[in-house]
C-alpha cells in the first residue's frame, strides 16, 4: 500500500518525532480493533500493540534515530504502511 493510500487510514504526527508520536486511525477501523506494529528499516519490530481507540501515543524517546515503518493491520488482513522519522 502506498503512503498516499495509507494516509487515508492512518496519520502520524509529529513526523519527524523526538519524544512522542501520535498514530491516528479512523473511528470505523478503531472500533473493530487493529494491530499497530513498528519496524526499523533493518526489519526488527520495535513496537506492537492492538488498539481500539482513534489515537495511540508512541513513546519514541528510547528508539534509535532513523526511519521506521508504521504498519497498521486490519482484522480483514489489509495492511497500510507509513514511514516515520525519529530524530
Amino acid at each position: 500500500m502506498t503512503d498516499s493510500a495509507a494516509a487515508q487510514h492512518m496519520q502520524i504526527f509529529p513526523n519527524p518525532a523526538t519524544h512522542n508520536a501520535t498514530v491516528v486511525i479512523p473511528q470505523v477501523l478503531a472500533h473493530d480493533g487493529v494491530m499497530v506494529r513498528v519496524f526499523g528499516l533493518n526489519g526488527r519490530m520495535v513496537y506492537e500493540t492492538r488498539v481500539q481507540q482513534e489515537r495511540t501515543l508512541l513513546d519514541v524517546s528510547s528508539w534509535s534515530k532513523g526511519m521506521y515503518l508504521i504498519e497498521l493491520t486490519r482484522l480483514d488482513g489489509r495492511q497500510y504502511v507509513q514511514r516515520m522519522a525519529v530524530h
